[in-house]
Parts: C-alpha cells; sequence; structure tokens
C-alpha cells in the first residue's frame, strides 16, 4: 500500500511582460495628469499676465491723464511753471508742475507738497528693454534737498511713446509734433502708449492712447505782480523764454500757440 502525497498548490506570480504593461499604462495616466496640470498652469499664468497687462494699462492711463488734468503754470514764474516737451527723439518726453490730488500715487511720500514737478520719459531697464517713467518732486526741491524725487515705472518694453499737440501755426489750428512755447499750455494733448508687459514676442501688445484737455490756462504775469506806474498791473508784457527740453536752458520761441479744438 503506497503512503499518498499531499498535493502542492502552484503559486502563480506576474510576468515580466506584465509588469512591463502595468509600467506603460501608469506613465500614460501620470503623462496625461502631468499633460492636464500644465493646461491649467498656462492658462492661469496667461490670465494673470492679461489682467496684469490691463491693470498696468489702466495705471499708466490714470496717471498720465490725471497729471495733466492737475496741471498749474503761472507765467511770471516760468523758471519753474515752465511746460517742457520734447518729441525730437525716438520716445517723448513730457514735464510740467501740476497739483496733484491725494490720490494721485506716490502722494503720501510728499505730505502737502501737492504742487510737483511731474516727469514723463522713456529709460532703458537694467536688461536694456525701455520702460516708462514717471519722476516727480516738489517744486522747491532745488532749496529742499532732504526731498528725494520719486519714480515709479508705469509700464515695462515700451516700444512707442508720442506726443501730439493741438496749436495754431501760421493761423491754421492743427496737431503739432513738437511745442516750442514753455510758457503756454496747449489746448488738447494726444497720447499714444505701445508697450509689451512680458516682452515675449508672441504676446499681443498692450495700447493705452487718448486726448486730454488741461483744465487750466497759464495765468499772466501782470495778474501775479503788483501795479507798476499809471497804476497798470505788471511792469511788462510776459517774455518767451523758458527753459528748453530736458533743462538745457534755451530760449523757445516760434509762432505756435493754442487754437480751437477740434470737433470730435
Amino acid at each position: 500500500m503506497h503512503a499518498t502525497r499531499p498535493i502542492l498548490k502552484r503559486r502563480r506570480a506576474f510576468t515580466i511582460l506584465e509588469l512591463m504593461l502595468a509600467i506603460v499604462i501608469f506613465a500614460g495616466v501620470m503623462a496625461a495628469i502631468y499633460a492636464c496640470w500644465a493646461a491649467v498652469l498656462r492658462g492661469t499664468r496667461a490670465g494673470m499676465t492679461a489682467a496684469a497687462d490691463v491693470q498696468r494699462e489702466r495705471v499708466a492711463r490714470r496717471a498720465f491723464e490725471e497729471a495733466l488734468n492737475s496741471v498749474v503754470m503761472y507765467v511770471e514764474n516760468r523758471r519753474h511753471y515752465a511746460f517742457i516737451a520734447d518729441t525730437a527723439g525716438q520716445y517723448a518726453y513730457l514735464s510740467f508742475v501740476a497739483r496733484l490730488p491725494a490720490t494721485f500715487p506716490g502722494s503720501g511720500m510728499f505730505g502737502d507738497l501737492s504742487v510737483r514737478r511731474v516727469t514723463f520719459s522713456v529709460e532703458p531697464a537694467t536688461n536694456g528693454a525701455m520702460q516708462l517713467l514717471m519722476t516727480q518732486a516738489p517744486i522747491l526741491l532745488a532749496t529742499n534737498q532732504d526731498q528725494e524725487p520719486y519714480t515709479l515705472v508705469l509700464a515695462k518694453n515700451v516700444t512707442q511713446f508720442s506726443v501730439r499737440f493741438w496749436a495754431t501755426n501760421a493761423g491754421v489750428a492743427q496737431w503739432a509734433d513738437e511745442w516750442l512755447l514753455t510758457n503756454q499750455l496747449p489746448a488738447l494733448i494726444e497720447y499714444g502708449l505701445v508697450f509689451n508687459a512680458t516682452g515675449e514676442p508672441q504676446h499681443t501688445p498692450s495700447v493705452a492712447n487718448g486726448i486730454v484737455a488741461p483744465p487750466a490756462v497759464a495765468v499772466p504775469e501782470q495778474y501775479r505782480t503788483p501795479a507798476g506806474p499809471g497804476g497798470s498791473p505788471g511792469g511788462g508784457s510776459p517774455g518767451g523764454t523758458g527753459p528748453g527740453p530736458r533743462g538745457t536752458g534755451a530760449a523757445t520761441g516760434g509762432t505756435i500757440g493754442i487754437g480751437s479744438p477740434p470737433k470730435r
């Protein structure tokens, strides 16, 4: 009589083919998850960039227009109140005095000194790209060296910054590319600003443009000086000289004056 042998059950394991197939399926799932995550990330980044561009455009437009809407000028003190516009280069340069409101960017740094000279210029950044800068300082900064000018970057990667002025030249009112009379204010100012905040060629540039009508005129000298001989106010007519573009000190003149604004 033979003894019965115990029956051993064979244990089955994964084959190398099954392991490779599982790894391929897992890799496909992970690739799909990563692609979805990357798409969400790109969409979020594009949305944030677009929102930043709109915000920067709004800030640049508001700062420029609000400063021009607060411009002031006294011809008697033209050396400090001169309206300086230089459009000879590739980018425009604009400098004037304004009585800025408390809500204007940077007003908290100057306390009660609301009358400040505001300058808009395009300068190269550290990476070589051009950027629009707004610099402001109290009009009495020359006698108060404790206060430093405040500079704010309004737009990065600027490709265009231009200004034009509604003026009368030889009896014809039209848009002029330059403004030579530093002791007068133009009736209308047209500006154009094009910039690319990201600096990427495929990104659509932001465009800010418009027309501003400064709600002020230059106060003539005779209204600010004591009465001269004979009881007439002032000792003479206001001159036409003043500091030239970018503080060169050159006298300016010409036949350009303020004309009637065009119908819009």
